[in-house]
């Protein structure tokens, strides 16, 4: 009866009775510990399908805007019960490639064990760091892998999320709970794209503009990815940018220590904070009162580094947040704040889960949100200006990501502004607010609508392969003709 009841319910597009226990009763006995899953993670894993519908190797297009499977108003999220090997098939989902000389093809680092996995509530003991390839140098891996076997620690599992895999996990996954994530990446970036062409038209850069373009731009899909892979599977998420300049600091900020091993000790100090605190989330702060520097008058989330449990609703309304800042003709690219992608949707979570309570929490408390049907949750408070090399806290990244590529494209083709004047960090800054200012709401002289881009997009050009008006993807699968 039930097998006749699911077949009559995938006719008609609905959950039917055997849906209803895999996505609900399945994972509440899992979540009582019947069966102990969590301790056969990665030990034992499900066939693909069944981690994810992105690795159903059955004929047919995969990375669909929409999906007709699934409604998500009716759809109940849950955390992964198989984390590891969910995050083991995407880190890998993509060929092998050979790397250059002093460089490894690195996609894990210190795979779990049943004595390594972090089984109760909390951060789980997962490091997400984005790299653009998975060739790592070979100094770096040599130091995750030290740190990894540090006795001193307790164990974490480092996957390495390359760009192509950040393309297949956004692009390739059914987002029921965010079904906008894939428009919303591909109108955000574009979106973005259009204030920095303003800028190259005006300062007069005419040569390697796509490759700029597509560096810059890259903050975007970071902002949306990052709140993505925490929402699924929680962790510690940072791009390979940020463990660079933690661990390979100038020899001044060194002292009398080599640059290395002060590098090694702070990112050690970070992790024993991000294994040992019994928080549901970690948010560090910089620009704090003692160390606030203008034109920003006000503490800021520093996104590079964020720590949460899975399905943390700190997590749920930040994506919700980036994005309609996305997606919505009515929010601008760039604020005073950079990126509004980056710092603006924590701002926001906070102001709906605390209003405006949370501006009041001190550095080093924690905040709690509580649930009239749900445990309570909570969010440590963490200083980031002292965690963190001064070269990641000021100016903040979602500006020093835009500046710097340009500055040096600047500097290389010696390019001046309007009579030969000198084209600096500030007056850039002020061109790409220009631009991003005139970004309003379906105006007949608004240089960008996402409305309308979507639209043309549809219309135009196939989207189930992720073919689009202006292809984004490193992916050559969503690329090609």
């Amino acid at each position: 009866m039930s097998l006749i009841l699911q077949i009559h319910s995938n006719a008609k597009n609905r959950p039917g009775p055997i849906d209803e226990l895999a996505e609900y009763l399945i994972p509440r006995f899992a979540n009582a510990g019947i069966g102990s899953f969590r301790q056969l993670d990665d030990v034992i894993c499900p066939p693909g399908p069944w981690l994810d519908s992105a690795f159903d190797e059955a004929p047919g297009q995969k990375g669909e805007l929409y999906s007709r499977k699934f409604d998500p108003r009716m759809d109940i999220s849950h955390p992964s019960l198989f984390p590891h090997c969910a995050l083991r098939k995407w880190v890998n989902f993509h060929p092998s490639q050979s790397c250059p000389e002093g460089y490894e093809y690195t996609t894990i680092i210190n795979p779990p064990t049943t004595t390594t996995t972090k089984n109760d509530s909390g951060i789980p003991n997962i490091v997400h760091l984005l790299s653009p390839s998975n060739c790592l140098p070979s100094k770096t891996v040599r130091v995750l892998t030290k740190l990894t076997d540090d006795a001193n620690l307790q164990p974490i599992t480092v996957y390495v999320h390359s760009n192509t895999t950040m393309d297949n996990f956004i692009y390739l996954k059914e987002w029921n709970v965010f079904p906008d994530a894939k428009e919303g990446l591909i109108c955000g970036v574009a979106k973005l794209n259009t204030v920095l062409r303003s800028t190259m038209d005006e300062i007069g850069m005419k040569d390697g503009r796509q490759k700029l373009l597509d560096e810059v731009s890259l903050g975007v899909k970071l902002d949306i990815w990052r709140l993505l892979v925490l929402w699924e599977f929680g962790g510690v998420t940072l791009d390979v940018s940020t463990l660079d300049s933690i661990l390979y600091q100038p020899e001044e900020i060194a002292g009398n220590s080599t640059s290395s091993s002060k590098g090694y000790s702070d990112l050690a100090a970070l992790v024993r904070e991000w294994t040992t605190s019994s928080d549901d989330a970690l948010l560090y702060w910089i620009n704090n009162e003692e160390r606030q520097r203008s034109p920003w008058k006000e503490r800021i989330p520093f996104t590079d580094v964020i720590g949460s449990a899975p399905n943390h609703p700190l997590i749920y309304y930040a994506a919700k947040f980036v994005l309609k800042i996305a997606n919505w003709d009515s929010d601008k690219s760039i604020s005073d704040l950079g990126r509004t992608t980056a710092a603006k949707p924590i701002q926001d979570s906070l102001t709906q889960l605390l209003r405006q309570e949370w501006k009041n929490v001190k550095i080093g408390d924690v905040a709690t949100i509580t649930s009239s049907t749900k445990d309570s949750r909570t969010i440590r408070f963490l200083n980031g200006d002292q965690a963190f090399p001064s070269e990641l806290t000021y100016p903040p990244s979602s500006w020093r990501s835009m500046l710097q590529p340009f500055m040096e494209k600047v500097r290389k083709d010696r390019l001046t502004y309007k009579r030969g004047k000198e084209i600096n960090e500030i007056s850039l800054q002020g061109i790409m607010k220009k631009y991003a200012d005139r970004q309003t709401y379906i105006e007949i002289d608004s240089p960008f609508s996402c409305m309308e881009y979507k639209l043309n997009m549809h219309l135009t050009e196939k989207t189930s392969r992720r073919e689009t008006v202006e292809c984004i993807s490193t992916n050559e699968n969503f690329c090609s003709s």
